[in-house]
């Protein structure tokens, strides 16, 4: 268990009754958490004490206030920070944190209707808290212009893996083959439908011939050489 002392009495002014405020002791317990709260990158947090019971008082403290936690483990979402004080009178509290990471990811501008080719004019990025995302996103939009939707999007909502097909059944794809040595374009008709680096089939244009490939775009496919 880590021990962390916050010097805010330069940030926040103790009231005419020679009180620590709550705001100070709830303050202390958010600088806490984002101290010790590790952010992927891309992501950003979002963290929350809860109030403090206003009938509660506590005494002026001389010293810097003390902030220590349980270890943190990934992707918790709450923290019960011990905010304490050493002198002229000890005294302790228990802060709950709320924490809320937050991710970029593309979602509809507007309602759009199934069968709909996207442009990005489309969607747009926001930040959505990581508890409410489902499946796998997308956090650029060129990485949808051109996709098709395969159910209805209402405004607002995130666009995942499963709401589009980068490769419907039926398109024209270009086929990609390469190693090392050689590197290998052809057109061909998928047969099924996929997104990102889904396995699908695909009918040679030239040879007629079926081969498995795997979807790296729209329109785009690889085979394994």
């Amino acid at each position: 268990m880590k021990l962390y002392a916050f010097l805010l009495s330069l940030l926040f002014s103790v009231s005419a009754l020679g009180e620590t405020s709550l705001d100070m002791i709830e303050e202390a317990a958010s600088q806490y958490a984002l101290g010790v709260i590790e952010v992927p990158d891309g992501a950003r947090i979002q963290v929350t004490a809860s109030e403090l019971d206003k009938r509660r008082h506590f005494e002026s403290c001389d010293t810097p206030l003390q902030a220590e936690a349980p270890a943190v483990k990934g992707n918790t979402r709450y923290l019960t920070v011990k905010i304490r004080c050493e002198a002229p009178e000890p005294w302790l509290v228990y802060v709950p944190v709320q924490i809320a990471l937050e991710y970029p990811v593309l979602v509809a501008r507007m309602a759009l209707g199934p069968n709909t080719l996207l442009d990005e004019s489309m969607v747009e990025l926001r930040y959505v808290n990581n508890n409410s995302l489902r499946g796998s996103h997308f956090s650029s939009p060129d990485e949808l212009n051109g996709a098709r939707l395969k159910r209805r999007a209402a405004a607002g909502q995130v666009i995942t893996k499963r709401n589009v097909c980068l490769v419907c059944k039926g398109d024209p794809v270009t086929i990609e083959a390469n190693n090392d040595h050689l590197s290998i374009r052809t057109s061909g008709t998928a047969m099924s439908s996929g997104s990102i680096g889904d396995a699908i089939r695909v009918q040679n244009s030239r040879s007629r011939r079926m081969v498995d490939a795997y979807v790296t775009g729209v329109g785009h496919v690889r085979v394994k050489m």
